[in-house]
């Protein structure tokens, strides 16, 4: 059964869109949520969410991920603990912002060390959980607030950004030239 989104742009905090901060910690860009109470949602969602019992897959992140050939264990497993990977739900509003006035852009796509979704019950998922196709840039002091696209009904399966499971959340902040690379982990559910 397909969990509810709970962020979503005009409910009260800590519900609305999920937000992720690019910040620089140190001489290291980074990208992760920083709303503390969301943190705290998302904390739930990696202990409870992704196990096969939760699953519309009926496999634990861990196993879907060494059934589509990832090397290693899932990204998310080898963050530091107080890094959260950026886990939203099919149909969430996420906002990325920057907390230093530089221009930015974010884009969201495959991660490429997994492979295709091959059970034929399942879709593939789309190349990008946005179906932007492309980056999107923001001007300095600015956000950019997307939604986790919907699953579709393709040739009798539902196929969404949760199908393909694992998303590289790449990020470029312009403040030298050439930009700064950011690059951390996201996940889909259903």
């Amino acid at each position: 059964m397909a969990k509810l989104p709970e962020f979503k742009k005009g409910n009260k905090a800590p519900f609305g869109p999920l937000l992720v901060t690019i910040r620089k910690s140190g001489t290291v860009w980074e990208i992760e949520p920083t709303d503390n109470a969301q943190k705290g949602i998302l904390r739930g969602r990696v202990e409870m969410d992704l196990v096969a019992a939760k699953s519309h897959k009926a496999e634990s992140i861990d196993d879907e991920w060494a059934r589509r050939g990832g090397v290693g264990q899932p990204p998310f497993r080898n963050n530091p603990p107080d890094h959260l990977p950026i886990l939203v739900r099919e149909g969430e509003d996420v906002e990325f912002k920057c907390d230093q006035p530089f221009q930015f852009a974010v884009y969201m796509g495959r991660d490429q060390n997994v492979n295709l979704e091959s059970k034929p019950s399942l879709g593939k998922g789309p190349d990008d959980p946005f179906e932007w196709g492309s980056w999107h840039l923001a001007i300095p002091n600015a956000s950019i607030v997307a939604m986790v696209a919907q699953p579709k009904l393709v040739n009798g399966v539902l196929d969404g950004p949760a199908d393909q499971r694992f998303y590289k959340v790449r990020a470029l902040v312009f403040d030298t030239w050439p930009p700064t690379p950011v690059d951390p982990d996201g996940i889909c559910d259903r």
